[in-house]
């Protein structure tokens, strides 16, 4: 007998009431995956509705099927299973018969998933034979409740996010494995590496870094403090749903992959002196409370704090020059923000919040107000490119431009003599002004204007 691959998703039949299940093979020329495409189609409806889930004999050996005179080599996913989800709840155990050579992704996707037991959120139990030479990528991903599963030796490549957020798994990688994907063994319970594995290597703090490519991969779960130092990467997700108290980057790290910190709740984060830039999308999505920016800082990089909520409070060191796009945007509850004299250039939607008070140096020659959202924007009298009015608006010297008008006004609002044009949606959230007084020689109206308010050209 002999099968290459166990396909995604569903392991078990639209009936499904199973709670373990034996992989069973057959082979032969005419094998067929129930879901898999087969030339360029997925498993008509009518034939797919006929299979039914895998079992074993009485004696605990694997019970092959046949449907329409062809061996079924595996159960995958097909959008025509009914109830897939709960199918995939009632899966606890799994044995994959000996044969199989990879357990892989067939990139059919449903409800957002990938991976042959993707998101099978009350698994137990995997049997992997010592044939499997591939587990592919997403394979176990939150699994939350997976315990036992012994990597074979014949293993020799584990997918991105192969054991993502199994959070109840002790895992040791043999020795034979050689290539690990991005994000493979976040949120493990424990991860132990074979002796004799050159491409994993565990550090006293039970933390595991890839050689290959000098990245941190793993850290323990019940980590509190960190300091990330002696590597030049870290993997994606490295930290991803973690809880930490204390966080230190070293100099050494020159490169961080996606979404590192996604949903970690993190104390405080401090910093190398010496470091220049940040990384894009650092802090992107984390819980991070309190941010120490070293004093040698030059750029604060795109999306570095894209969507910190629980940030509160951040100073901006004099070094700094330049500010990325969508940098602090979303983060709710920054309330102000006092950019240093020395900032040249702010990218689009750098500040993003309603409720935050921005001020800015005379130093500041780029800026697109427009793309910025704030409760209000307060620009040094020196600078030459915007200036206040009288209400806090803000006016564009050059183009003599109406480019932000605090949401707080109410009443009546005068445009101001040197004003020529209002930009479009300058109005789009001062919901308090009744009234807009406007002189004749404004040529560009905004379009958008407060509900119930009026126009009075004098």
């Amino acid at each position: 007998m002999n099968v290459k691959k166990i396909f995604s998703k569903t392991f078990l039949s639209t009936t499904a009431t199973a709670v373990s299940i034996a992989i069973f093979t057959a082979g032969c020329p005419d094998e067929l995956a129930i879901g898999e495409k087969k030339s360029g189609e997925k498993t008509p409806p009518a034939l797919a509705e006929k299979a039914k889930t895998a079992g074993t004999d009485v004696n605990g050996k694997p019970v092959a099927l046949t449907m329409d005179g062809k061996n079924v080599t595996g159960i995958v996913q097909s959008s025509v299973v009914s109830e897939m989800q709960k199918s995939k709840d009632a899966l606890v155990k799994v044995v994959i018969p000996d044969g199989v050579e990879k357990i892989k992704d067939n990139k059919i996707y449903l409800y957002g998933d990938s991976g042959a037991f993707g998101s099978c959120h009350n698994l137990k139990s995997v049997t992997i034979p010592s044939s499997v030479n591939e587990i592919g990528e997403g394979s176990f991903h939150h699994c939350e409740k997976l315990s036992d599963l012994k990597i074979p030796d014949s293993v020799t490549t584990i997918g991105p996010k192969a054991f993502f957020m199994c959070e109840s798994l002790a895992l040791n990688v043999p020795a034979n494995v050689s290539d690990v994907g991005e994000g493979a063994f976040v949120k493990l319970k424990d991860l132990q590496i074979a002796s004799g594995n050159n491409t994993l290597k565990c550090l006293k703090d039970g933390s595991v870094v890839n050689t290959k490519t000098d990245a941190l991969v793993y850290v323990k779960p019940n980590t509190s403090n960190i300091r990330i130092e002696g590597v030049r990467r870290i993997g994606d997700f490295t930290f991803a749903n973690h809880s930490l108290n204390e966080v230190y980057i070293g100099d050494s790290v020159e490169e961080v992959g996606k979404n590192i910190f996604e949903k970690c709740e993190i104390g405080s984060v401090s910093f190398s002196n010496g470091r220049k830039k940040l990384f894009n999308s650092l802090f992107a999505n984390s819980h991070v409370k309190k941010v120490t920016l070293p004093s040698s800082l030059l750029y604060i990089n795109e999306k570095a704090f894209y969507n910190c909520d629980d940030l509160k409070e951040i100073k901006i060191p004099a070094s700094v020059q330049r500010i990325g796009e969508k940098a602090f945007m979303d983060c709710h509850n920054l309330k102000k923000i006092s950019v240093p004299e020395g900032v040249k250039v702010i990218e689009n939607a750098a500040f993003y919040s309603n409720e935050l008070t921005l001020e800015i140096p005379a130093s500041v020659s780029v800026f697109d107000v427009t793309t910025c959202k704030a409760k209000a924007i307060k620009f040094h009298p020196g600078n030459k490119l915007y200036k206040n009015g009288k209400y806090g608006e803000v006016i564009h010297i050059p183009a003599k431009r109406l480019v932000f008008v605090p949401k707080n006004v109410s009443g009546e609002f005068t445009v101001s003599q040197e004003v020529t044009s209002v930009a479009p949606s300058v109005f789009r959230d001062c919901n308090l002004i009744t009234t807009i007084v406007l002189h004749k020689n404004v040529s560009v109206v905004a379009k958008e204007l407060p509900p119930n308010s009026k126009i009075v050209i004098k």
